[in-house]
């Protein structure tokens, strides 16, 4: 198996992410209040750098897989290779973005729809997983 091509869920994801991308933008910023530019704003940065971080251990496959077989820490040494770390905080910024449109109050249909497509990212290809402060544990 080459390990320096994208496997299925990278390109799922890269297809989820172009998806995204084109859609968003065809709400219109005109029509979003300044504060929802804004976060769209820092959404799309945020998104671009965790395209940036997921090329980046992409290439770096080969090498972070040299190192875990040659590490005694052997899963551990992938965690803590630089692209992994930067990959992992790149999707923290991206959720922190992502979480800021989504739980902001909507004055609009622009803005409504933009978090509802903004959730999807959220719960697709960012893994997020939303639990209200109000019930801060599943019912049983």
């Amino acid at each position: 198996m080459d390990k320096t091509k994208p496997d299925r869920r990278e390109v799922l994801a890269g297809a989820a992410a172009i998806a995204v991308s084109v859609a968003v933008p065809a709400f219109g910023s005109a029509t979003l209040g300044p504060n929802f530019a804004a976060m769209l704003t820092e959404l799309d940065r945020a998104m671009a750098a965790l395209d940036a971080a997921w090329d980046a251990v992409v290439a770096a496959r080969p090498e972070i897989y040299a190192r875990v077989e040659r590490s005694p820490r052997g899963i551990g040494a992938f965690f803590a290779a630089p692209e992994v770390r930067a990959r992992g905080r790149a999707r923290n910024a991206a959720r922190a973005a992502a979480e800021e449109i989504i739980f902001a109050q909507a004055s609009n249909d622009a803005e409504s729809a933009l978090q509802a497509k903004t959730k999807d990212l959220f719960f697709t290809r960012l893994g997020g997983d939303l639990m209200p402060p109000s019930r801060p544990f599943p019912e049983t």
